[in-house]
């Protein structure tokens, strides 16, 4: 998205699952309430625009954890925005409408030495070209034409500072409890994804604790997927997993049947060029 004087008047964007206490936002012409954006959780971006006479401006509000990434290039000579879900295709918008660009060889060269971005989790908001950058996690952006672009901290309704390590556990079961029950009134499959670690065993009973009637079915990785030390992880973790569903009477379900559940979204279809090659370069 190119932010300039000749955008459409007040509009917004949403991309993503947004999850509150009371609703469920996938749409993207979704506009979540504040306080909605502030309690609620999941990987999402929401961009509000205003470009009127009185007021040209533009916020760009990831979700809290900043699961969602966005990517941006701005220039403070021109007043300026650019920004992209997509690093490729911000790359492909710059070469066709700037200029070339630089590589950040201090970012990239530990990159590829490490095994850090194995994760795809970002440590910093650089990327390997010294223009574009990443929006920082902690951050909402600010822009508007008059005074440039600023970072904002992200807004949370929660003051930790004040709260015991006990009662930060009751709050985010008790949280977690209202959006899960939020969830499962929609008319879809459930599915848990199950790995057997301890992440997966803690979420296992959490959706137990706020759907009782276990109206879900689990899943897991199948280690035939994989190979070496990974798929020896992932055998190990299976038993886990196994052992649980038989000791509390849960349903798997196969990687088959799973991509079936959806006629958009098939699990079993091969990941084309381009998707697996722009899913690479955002870790980029």
């Amino acid at each position: 998205f190119d932010i300039s004087s000749e955008e459409a008047e007040l509009s917004h964007f949403f991309d993503g699952v947004l999850v509150s206490n009371s609703n469920i936002y996938t749409k993207k012409e979704s506009k979540p309430l504040i306080d909605e954006i502030k309690q609620g959780v999941g990987q999402f971006v929401f961009v509000e625009i205003q470009n009127n006479i009185i007021n040209k401006s533009i916020k760009i509000t990831t979700d809290f954890m900043g699961m969602y990434e966005v990517f941006y290039f701005y220039c403070e000579q021109s007043a300026r925005l650019i920004f992209s879900n997509s690093f490729r295709s911000l790359v492909d918008y710059y070469y066709k409408n700037i200029g070339s660009l630089t590589i950040d060889t201090n970012y990239v060269i530990p990159l590829i030495l490490s095994n850090y971005n194995f994760f795809n989790l970002p440590f910093s908001s650089r990327t390997s070209a010294l223009q574009i950058k990443r929006m920082p996690a902690n951050k909402d952006i600010y822009f508007s034409k008059e005074n440039g672009m600023r970072f904002i901290n992200k807004i949370n309704s929660v003051d930790f500072t004040n709260l015991s390590y006990d009662k930060l556990i009751e709050r985010g079961v008790h949280n977690t409890s209202k959006k899960l029950s939020v969830i499962s009134k929609l008319d879809c499959e459930k599915v848990i994804y199950m790995s057997g670690g301890k992440d997966s065993r803690a979420s296992l009973s959490q959706l137990m604790y706020a759907l009782p009637n276990k109206s879900f079915r689990v899943f897991s990785q199948d280690p035939k997927y994989f190979s070496g030390k990974a798929k020896e992880n992932i055998e190990k973790d299976l038993i886990i997993t196994n052992k649980l569903c038989l000791l509390l009477s849960l349903e798997k379900i196969s990687k088959k049947s799973l991509g079936l559940l959806s006629k958009d979204y098939d699990l079993d279809a091969e990941l084309d060029f381009d998707s697996a090659y722009n899913q690479w370069m955002n870790s980029f």
